[in-house]
């Protein structure tokens, strides 16, 4: 028996566009327009992609369940409407963001009917094989994800401006606030296939670390040379900026002399403004061993999602699952 396939890259980024111009068509209205400005051109399509080989790699069907992929990338994507609307970041993706090219009230008005539209779209489809009780739970899942995501993002709040917070502060909020999407998004994979509880775990700890060493990199985003900052399509220097936990200066904070520890707190929100201060934060950080410190703990995660997998069958989809992993290394 031939193990199910997920779809291609550029197949699903097709399945993608049509299903999104199903839901918000061209000859819509305004909150239309609105939405497709959002979800295309798309991302990375991470979360939905993550979720078909979590699929495929449980035995399940990825074809039957791309509508669902699609929900949760839109889900995904309405959560970075209100993410820019709260920043006050101008762009996404290489365009100007929702809020910019809409305006506050839309964005969050549009936002907040993405979140529903997409709820919606999941209740309505059914799988072949897959009771009530489990798409119910499925949904409850997805639900129950967006809540810890929001506790993740009202700690960041809380933690805005605190360069003594710590790491491990630092590591609960985004373990909630980036990584449950994607422990979500395996454990959803999961769920659907009835898969035995040790693997369903297994799984949804590789997603977590996954997120987690996703998070990092993003948070060394703003010192990687010019090239790679504009080819990540988003502001690189949105958390100094708004004075947001990073792990490279939370690690400098913490092995900062007293001296040093002044010169980070005038240099980090002076670095969200300026090149010339992001220069010299990106030295200070250097000679403090905190850049090399966060690349260090990002392979740790990267090395622990992998190492994870070993719960799944052996096989194609579980190499392309430590693909995944081995991906988010290279920064």
């Amino acid at each position: 028996m031939n193990s199910p396939q997920p779809f291609s890259d550029d197949q699903f980024a097709r399945y993608y566009r049509r299903r999104t111009l199903e839901l918000w068509p061209e000859d819509g209205d305004p909150l239309d327009r609105l939405a497709r400005h959002a979800l295309l051109p798309q991302g990375k399509l991470l979360r939905p992609r993550l979720f078909l080989l979590c699929m495929a790699a449980l035995g399940g069907d990825p074809g039957q369940a791309a509508a669902l992929a699609v929900a949760l990338e839109g889900h995904h994507t309405a959560s970075l409407v209100h993410d820019d609307l709260i920043d006050g970041d101008a762009e996404r993706r290489g365009r100007p963001s929702v809020p910019a090219g809409f305006g506050a009230t839309q964005a969050l008005l549009g936002g907040d009917a993405m979140l529903c539209r997409y709820f919606a779209d999941l209740a309505e489809h059914r799988l072949e094989g897959v009771g009530p009780r489990r798409q119910l739970d499925f949904i409850a899942l997805v639900g129950s994800t967006g809540v810890e995501v929001c506790r993740g993002q009202l700690l960041e709040e809380r933690l805005r401006g605190d360069l003594d917070c710590g790491t491990d502060a630092y590591l609960a909020m985004v373990t909630m606030k980036t990584a449950a999407l994607l422990r979500g998004t395996c454990l959803a994979a999961a769920l659907l296939t009835g898969a035995a509880p040790a693997v369903a775990e297994a799984l949804a700890d590789y997603g977590e670390a996954l997120g987690i060493a996703f998070q990092i990199r993003d948070d060394l985003l703003p010192y990687r040379d010019e090239g790679a900052r504009r080819a990540a399509g988003k502001p690189s220097r949105s958390d100094l900026r708004n004075l947001r936990p990073t792990l490279p200066v939370l690690l400098a904070m913490e092995r900062a002399a007293p001296r040093q520890a002044r010169r980070l707190r005038r240099l980090v929100p002076r670095a969200g403004r300026g090149p010339r201060a992001l220069g010299e934060l990106t030295a200070l950080l250097r000679e403090l061993g905190a850049l090399d410190g966060a690349a260090g703990l990002l392979r740790g995660h990267a090395e622990r999602a992998r190492g994870r997998l070993a719960a799944l069958p052996a096989g194609e989809h579980r190499e392309r699952l430590a693909a995944l992993a081995r991906t988010v290394e290279v920064f």
